[in-house]
């Protein structure tokens, strides 16, 4: 298992609205413990449900869930919000989600809950922001980390799109959905590239590294 733990770009801003997304989330789980079943049921994304679309970004599955999420969340959501800015950033984020959950019901329909679409759509993103500049991962057998390394980002999001599409077709019986990575990714790309072409946000072209971490 690859976790990537710190990436190499240059900070434009301080990525404030990601750090209250991630407590959001954070927050948003802490209910869900305490919360009624029916309650949680109801912010599932389960068919054509708005509240559903919306709010199944916020649940999770469990600790591990929750973690492993707000990792990823950490690492390339600063990365997007230093650069589109605090504003546009958390609307990003929903409208990534909501696509993700809409790919999902269309093309597999079961329920679903946590954030890994959105956040896909963010890992997108930085793929087309940032394609050359380092990750930094930890390599792990089972939950033993063995060795770290630093790779351009362009092969670590390749190896994570290589193996969701992996499990989207040879693994029909997984309770992670693929769908809604892959649909979450697929929107990050394309929203990336608009923003781009609009010159609304501009591409990190040279592999030289200033290193003002967000870590």
């Amino acid at each position: 298992m690859i976790i990537p733990y710190k990436v190499d770009i240059t900070m434009d801003r301080p990525p404030y609205t990601n750090y209250l997304m991630m407590v959001s989330t954070a927050v948003a789980f802490a209910f869900q413990l305490y919360a009624s079943d029916k309650a949680v049921r109801s912010f599932v994304l389960e068919g054509w449900y708005l509240p559903g679309l919306v709010g199944y970004m916020w649940l999770h599955g469990g600790y591990l869930h929750i973690i492993g999420n707000l990792i990823f969340m950490w690492v390339f959501g600063n990365a997007v919000c230093a650069k589109v800015g605090d504003g546009i950033y958390p609307v990003i984020y929903i409208i990534l989600g909501v696509t993700a959950g809409i790919v999902h019901v269309i093309v597999d329909g079961n329920a679903v809950l946590g954030a890994s679409g959105a956040i896909f759509g963010l890992v997108g993103m930085y793929l087309m922001i940032y394609p050359l500049n380092d990750i930094k991962c930890l390599f792990f057998i089972i939950v033993f980390p063995v060795a770290w390394f630093r790779v351009a980002g362009i092969w670590v999001i390749s190896w994570l799109v290589i193996l969701n599409l992996c499990g989207q077709f040879f693994n029909k019986y997984s309770m992670i959905s693929y769908t809604a990575h892959l649909g979450g990714f697929f929107a990050g790309l394309i929203l990336g590239g608009i923003m781009l072409k609009l010159k609304l946000i501009t591409r990190e072209n040279s592999i030289k590294v200033i290193r003002k971490s967000i870590m």
